[in-house]
């Protein structure tokens, strides 16, 4: 191994929130049999995550050393040569090898003292405290020029440094140890021999020309890839997953299931056990969990949304929007926005005199009801105008004043608890949706002429006259004027459901100091214990209450579960969270995570760059873009920029289900390619889009559009296009949040296009993407199967030396009409491409050329003696087809006996087992129909996307990290292997294409089928 001087870094990537799956690690130097010493990185694995060893010399391109799949061991990695190993002697090598050199490091002071000489200082070798003496010798004036200089003397490699600076000698040397005096009277001797070799290298330095750059291998850097995602057996749940739960015995949801890596159905129902088994115990299957590591992490993994951003084109007086309401509506200080349509706050009438107050807002909740402040006029002698909390039934109503009487002879809230003890509210919630929030009240007699006062005994037994209480206030429903007080607590006034109030405890002295830590306090509806910080938002779920703590704090979030609170560290960083689990994190978590407006989606946090497509790009020196607040649907409010430069904007979330035609094939084959984007890195071809194939001149691509829109903030759908239809239209308007949408293409090119998306029918429109459109032209493609009857000369055994023809003839064919329906149901939707069968054409011939009974090819792109001679017999009956698909009568399964279906995609053939290959006493066990049609389906597909398999990470579309059991092009070989009663055998293959197999297929479509025939 080459020696290298500098050895800079290592890095460990993959923390997975609630599991840290990065190593347990240490350097190590490790003598070798030759007795040199190698520097190694070593670390410890877990069982089931797989490690990636990685170097560079340049932090750019790296190259992979090793792949390591864990199983509780260590691993050695060698970075570099510590100590060469010593030359070969000559003659009769020595029975016993020099030792290696003892590694020390010195640091070098000059000396302040009269007496001259060096300062030492060291770690001592004898019981490793600091170790600090003056020796005699002088250091020559070199040093200045060599802060570093590492040699190796005697036994000793030193390492010195050399500050340039002065030390104060001690007043005699401490008494050493044994090994410090060896290694000092080493250092002290060698002492003259390191100051001439440090002159010769200054004069060196001043007489020579500058050095040569340096060679790019003279320092190595390393890292190591951690993938906790490993499913081996392709049954939902992570390997490292299985290897717990069997090694501690619980984890499952069903009786009979274990965790096992390598079989996906241990119990043999027939269900794969990632649907059964539940590795953080919460109750949700790791095959539905978005962090099988994380019980905290519960929601169910779903459809991740594509933001549509629009700007706000408003800038009121008062600049900056606070929250923003489930109907899309933004809440400034002076009104509202909505859609492109700027509310003011009408203000409040003023009282007995009726003149116009000023007013400004504090909350709106999801039911487009405000609460504010303005001034009242309570009497005119003496005049009294009072602060007063209003609020507006609509965001363009007039005010109420909030008062338990209609003359405010018993009290009217007078001003915001959290107004009075917190900064700012948003994006915690005010304003429950039923209308609760919490004010200080204040009681006024009109017929006392001022405000009503009590009597309250304080700590100290003294009387003190209060005019003032906390309630809980209850706004009317309908047109009714008077609100309803309740008893209430200073401190909790953050309110979201029913029963769901928060805030926060802390002891004071009599003057009123806080005088120790602020503790949370959730009623929910009754008190939950408390926490250890005050929570910012507090959320129920399904699986407990979520508290969120300010993300300026260390402090993991909380899950309130079984009557104690848990960290929920899937939620880390997170400042607001819709009622799916989709969180966003403010400009605290963004600088934590390292992301640009960070969003967390089934688990990940993802920039906006990935979650909002087609954001025009931004300088580096531009305002970064900051999330404000979330709605329970999902509309996020955000910001950029500061001062008079500050831009506002609010973001849809949009998700997209196709809907098949066939309801047979409904997994996957509808033309909507919203599954690439579950990918950590789905490639350039995506472009982080949900994805809608539209055929061209004839068909109809059916998908579900879902958005939290109403008749309010209705959304409009058009293309730049011409020939674009939805529902038969130029544009749809969607005023509902779930919708169905018809896609046609009447007249255009094949093309990519972006959806153009408005809302308040066009007058503000996305700037980001989240929609594209791929128009494809409908083509026909003509198939020629071929049924190849096997040959095979053998001996006859009732006229030794004669032989006799045995033939193999396929006897498990679809239908002509068959499979043209099935091949049209799978590609049709999804490429826009239907197939033409034509009526099978006999083959007959010996093409078992080494008898091994399994049709073999010379290799993966060379058909050979047993294929070629099937393709040249074939070329007289193909006529104009475009691809040819042989049928066989075999012993084994082809390729070895390794595959029921082969292609080889220079000649636009495909070979398929067409034997039932049965056990004699078991027919149960042979290949069915339906299997031999989803082989033919999947060897066409590689006929016209190219070779490779989604999950052997290859071919045009990977999609690491996704479910591979919903790709048409996953191998059929590692299908997992299901036992049903006594019979073992794969699960049925989905049908899915998606963007990148699409743009494959379409390039193959337009040589061969375009330009080489078809119809």
């Amino acid at each position: 191994m080459k020696s290298l001087p500098v050895v800079l870094c290592l890095s460990l990537a993959t923390l997975v929130f609630g599991r840290d799956f990065r190593p347990e690690s240490h350097f190590e130097n490790i003598p070798l049999e030759d007795s040199s010493i190698q520097q190694c990185y070593v670390f410890h694995t877990t069982a089931g995550v797989e490690y990636r060893v990685e170097s560079s010399n340049d932090l750019i391109h790296w190259t992979t050393q090793d792949e390591i799949y864990g199983l509780g061991n260590e691993y050695v990695v060698t970075m570099r040569e510590y100590t060469p190993p010593p030359p070969p002697p000559p003659g009769t090598p020595p029975a016993v090898r020099p030792a290696p050199a003892k590694n020390t490091s010195v640091l070098f002071h000059r000396s302040s003292g009269a007496s001259g000489g060096t300062v030492i200082s060291w770690r001592s070798l004898d019981h490793g405290g600091p170790v600090v003496v003056r020796i005699a010798g002088e250091m020559v004036a070199g040093w200045d020029l060599m802060p570093l200089y590492s040699d190796r003397y005697d036994a000793y490699y030193f390492f010195i440094m050399y500050a340039g600076d002065v030390a104060n000698p001690p007043a005699e040397n401490p008494p050493l140890g044994p090994n410090d005096t060896a290694m000092l009277a080493v250092l002290e001797a060698s002492l003259p021999s390191m100051n001439q070799k440090v002159s010769d290298s200054a004069a060196r330095a001043r007489n020579s020309p500058p050095p040569a750059p340096a060679d790019p291998d003279s320092k190595r850097f390393w890292r190591v890839h951690v993938d906790a995602g490993i499913d081996s057996d392709l049954d939902g749940s992570p390997d490292w997953a299985e290897f717990e739960i069997a090694a501690r015995g619980t984890g499952s949801l069903v009786s009979g299931v274990s965790g096992d890596a390598f079989d996906a159905d241990t119990n043999a129902d027939g269900i794969p056990d990632g649907d059964q088994l539940d590795a953080d115990l919460d109750g949700v299957s790791d095959s539905q969990d978005p962090k099988p590591s994380d019980s905290s992490a519960f929601f169910p993994v779903g459809p991740i949304p594509r933001y549509a951003l629009f700007p706000i084109l408003y800038q009121p007086e008062y600049p900056d929007p606070f929250q923003i309401s489930d109907k899309g509506r933004v809440l400034y200080r002076t009104g509202s926005w909505c859609a492109g349509i700027w509310t003011p706050l009408v203000p409040p009438a003023g009282g007995i005199q009726g003149s116009s107050q000023p007013a400004h807002a504090y909350a709106i909740n999801d039911n487009d009801v405000i609460v504010g402040e303005g001034t009242y006029q309570l009497s005119s002698d003496p005049e009294y105008h009072a602060r007063m909390v209003y609020y507006w039934p609509t965001p363009d109503a007039s005010p109420r004043p909030v008062q338990n009487s209609q003359d405010l002879n018993a009290g009217y809230a007078s001003h915001f608890v959290g107004d009075y003890y917190y900064h700012g509210f948003a994006p915690r919630p005010v304003l429950s949706k039923d209308g609760r929030f919490t004010a200080v009240t204040k009681e006024w007699s009109e017929t006392s002429g001022g405000y009503s006062t009590t009597s309250v005994q304080g700590s100290d037994g003294t009387f003190y006259e209060n005019e003032l209480r906390v309630s809980v206030w209850t706004l009317p429903i309908g047109a009714g004027n008077q609100s309803t007080e309740a008893d209430g607590s200073i401190e909790m006034p953050f309110h979201r459901e029913s029963g769901l109030n928060w805030g926060y405890t802390v002891a004071h002295d009599q003057d009123g100091n806080e005088t120790g830590p602020r503790e949370g306090k959730v009623l929910a509806p009754g008190e939950l214990p408390k926490l250890p910080f005050e929570p910012y938002n507090v959320f129920s779920t399904t699986n407990g209450i979520l508290a969120l703590p300010p993300t300026h704090l260390e402090e993991s979030p909380k899950l309130f579960r079984n009557n104690t609170w848990h960290d929920s560290p899937s939620y880390q960083y997170a400042a607001d969270m819709a009622d799916d689990g989709v969180a966003i994190a403010d400009g605290n978590g963004a600088a934590k995570l390292g992301l640009t407006a960070p969003i967390l989606l089934n688990g990940k946090w993802e920039g906006i760059e990935r979650s909002t497509p087609g954001l025009p790009p931004t300088e580096p020196t531009d305002p970064v873009l900051r999330l404000l607040d979330t709605t329970p649907s999902g509309w996020i409010l955000a910001q950029t920029g500061t001062g008079v430069t500050k831009t506002d904007a609010t973001m849809l979330p949009i998700t997209v289900k196709g809907k098949s035609s066939d309801t047979s094939l409904a997994d996957g084959a509808t033309g909507v390619d919203e599954f690439s984007i579950l990918c950590d890195n789905p490639g350039p071809s995506v472009q982080d889009r949900i994805w809608i194939m539209a055929p061209l001149t004839e068909g109809q691509t059916k998908f579900t559009l879902k958005a939290p829109v109403n008749p309010a903030a209705p959304l409009k759908l058009k293309l730049d296009t011409e020939g674009i239809r939805f529902d038969g239209a130029t544009e749809k308007i969607l005023t509902a949040p779930e919708n169905e949408v018809l896609m046609e293409c009447v007249s255009a090119n094949e093309t990519t296009r972006d959806v153009e998306l408005n809302l308040s029918l066009g007058s503000v429109e996305s700037i980001s993407k989240p929609l594209g459109v791929k128009i494809m032209k409908d083509r026909i493609v003509r198939v020629k199967p071929f049924l190849v009857t096997q040959r095979t000369v053998v001996p006859d055994p009732a006229n030794p030396g004669q032989s006799l023809i045995k033939t193999n003839t396929p006897d498990l064919t679809p239908t002509r009409a068959t499979l043209e329906k099935y091949l049209n149901d799978v590609f049709e939707p999804q490429v826009n491409t239907t197939f033409v069968v034509e009526e099978p054409t006999d083959l007959q011939l010996e093409w078992d050329a080494n008898g091994n009974g399994s049709a073999d090819p010379a290799s993966p792109e060379t058909p050979g003696a047993e294929l070629q001679p099937m393709l040249d017999l074939a070329d007289g009956f193909a006529g104009d087809a475009d691809i040819k698909v042989f049928f066989l009568g075999t012993d084994k399964k082809i390729y070895k006996d390794k595959a029921r279906g082969l292609t080889m995609p220079d000649t636009n053939s495909c070979w398929i087992v067409a034997d039932t290959l049965a056990k004699p006493d078991k027919p149960e066990t042979g290949i069915t129909l339906y299997e031999v049609a989803q082989t033919t389906a999947h060897e066409i597909g590689h006929v016209m996307v190219g070779s490779g398999h989604p999950d052997g990470g290859d071919g045009p579309a990977p999609l690491p990290g996704t479910d591979h059991l919903e790709r048409l092009m996953v191998d059929g070989e590692k299908l997992p292997h299901l036992k049903v009663g006594d019979v073992t055998r794969a699960i049925a293959r989905k049908h899915r294409l998606v963007k990148g197999e699409w743009d494959a297929a379409e390039i193959w479509l337009r040589d061969n089928v375009d330009n080489h025939g078809g119809l």
